[in-house]
């Protein structure tokens, strides 16, 4: 897979998002103020990039930033309570 794949919009979503990154990623649950949020980090680095999905969306929606993003600084990404 190259980078202009990983950055398609227009690209297949691989069946099985969580098969894509495993191994590339670290899943944990945060617990603030008696809310649960998800959160999947990669990469590592001086640098860290947050990704806030939109209001419907899912962490899972970022993967491909994720897999290009986590090659060169630590990427973040939020998962709301709910």
């Amino acid at each position: 897979m190259n980078s202009h794949t990983l950055l398609d919009a227009n690209a297949e979503r691989p069946w099985n998002v969580t098969e894509a990154l495993r191994g590339r990623s670290r899943s944990r649950t945060v617990v603030a103020r008696d809310l649960s949020w998800s959160v999947l980090e990669a990469g590592q680095g001086s640098e860290t990039l947050v990704f806030l999905p939109g209001t419907l969306g899912t962490v899972e929606i970022f993967y491909k930033q994720l897999l290009k993003f986590s090659e060169h600084c630590r990427v973040v990404i939020l998962g709301y309570p709910g």
